[in-house]
């Protein structure tokens, strides 16, 4: 595969992309260790940590949905043609006839079961 002057910049601007969030990652869990340290066994997990949010997701042309299982924490949607990094959760601006189809949707994809069922399940 033979990459050309625009391929090579995109590519180059998604590395320097990735290598920043790994940066910042490393940097907050650094810090998350030295606190931890000093109150003692540096090797304990606190309560958060190893635990992620349980959620279920879509991914769309162009777009990402996310649903979590606590009903407190609210959905998420990104439009990720606008949003490439999937920073701004636009959900909330969505008509709610778009946020109750998109629910229903993956609904219907974590009930299914079977190759036939999913098929039909993810059509609409």
């Amino acid at each position: 595969m033979v990459l050309t002057g625009h391929d090579r910049g995109e590519l180059h601007r998604h590395h320097a992309r990735w290598s920043e969030r790994r940066s910042a990652l490393h940097r907050i869990d650094e810090r998350r260790a030295r606190r931890e340290h000093v109150g003692g066994d540096p090797d304990a997990q606190g309560s958060k940590q190893g635990k992620p949010p349980t959620y279920s997701a879509l991914r769309l042309p162009g777009a990402l949905y996310v649903e979590y299982a606590r009903p407190d924490q609210p959905a998420e949607y990104y439009d990720l043609a606008a949003d490439p990094d999937a920073r701004r959760n636009v959900f909330a601006s969505l008509p709610s006839s778009r946020q109750a189809q998109l629910a229903d949707r993956l609904a219907r994809l974590r009930a299914c079961s079977g190759a036939a069922s999913c098929q039909s399940a993810d059509q609409g």
